[in-house]
């Protein structure tokens, strides 16, 4: 085979260049490879990273160089992220697999490298960890028994019920006001029994499961409404005594639907 000329070398540079599809994808965009392309496999894989226990963050854009990829963000303090890579051979079947790099808090710089011979970064992103829930734990008190909302007898187990009496300042009484809407006390959650929406369906305590029954949310009158019933916290029957049952009713914004919830 005779030498190649310039203009042919050039243009064999230019063909491997698109060969090569070295890709940086930035933030709020598709993975790179695609499906239906080489290394889809890794990049659908990629949606699902960390069980789905991370989420896409902002511009903060990873810098790829062969097999090496960085990035270097600025973060608030406490928020939790990494960056991640699709590494690939030259071979357009291969599918690729997946690289992380370190977890950093707040601000710095989380980096990873293919850790593979002769393969490559084909598409990166950076991953931000969602917000933890943050709470303020202090007593609940009724405005209209002026008394505390109590765990009977301070048991943890479930099915509780859960009552007004006297503040006395112990665990039974000690509820976190949770930013993800559960309220919790003795590690459990403020629970409608049997996910019921019927007024005077009882409140207990119950292991936390994310179900719509252990929601509240804060009423414009002082009240706590469940959104799942559409119903609010009631001292039932305006029963001021020592361990008169709670329940939900139709939210009425009187003064046994009125708590004083404690603040950070």
């Amino acid at each position: 085979m005779g030498r190649r000329t310039t203009g042919e070398r050039a243009l064999r540079r230019v063909l491997l260049a698109v060969l090569m599809g070295v890709c940086l994808v930035g933030l709020g965009t598709a993975p790179a490879l695609a499906q239906g392309t080489p290394g889809g496999q890794a990049a659908r894989a990629v949606a699902s990273a960390d069980g789905g226990r991370a989420q896409a963050a902002d511009a903060c854009k990873p810098a790829v160089q062969g097999s090496y990829v960085s990035a270097a963000c600025t973060r608030e303090a406490g928020t939790r992220w990494y960056v991640y890579a699709v590494c690939r051979t030259w071979v357009v079947t291969d599918p690729g697999y997946l690289v992380y790099g370190n977890v950093v808090t707040g601000s710095g710089t989380s980096a990873a490298r293919c850790t593979v011979a002769n393969t490559f970064v084909s598409g990166a992103q950076v991953y931000t960890y969602p917000p933890q829930p943050t709470a303020v734990t202090g007593p609940i008190v009724g405005v209209f028994s002026g008394k505390c909302v109590d765990v009977d007898n301070g048991s943890d187990r479930d099915g509780t019920p859960v009552q007004i009496f006297p503040c006395n300042g112990t665990a039974a009484q000690k509820w976190s006001i949770v930013s993800d809407g559960r309220i919790v006390a003795l590690g459990k959650c403020l629970d409608v029994k049997h996910n019921g929406t019927a007024n005077g369906t009882i409140v207990q305590l119950y292991t936390c499961n994310g179900g719509g029954n252990q929601q509240w949310t804060r009423t414009a009158n002082g009240g706590l409404m469940n959104p799942r019933s559409g119903k609010c916290l009631d001292n039932l029957g305006f029963n001021a005594d020592d361990r008169a049952p709670l329940g939900i009713w139709d939210c009425n914004g009187l003064g046994n639907q009125q708590w004083t919830l404690p603040v950070g």
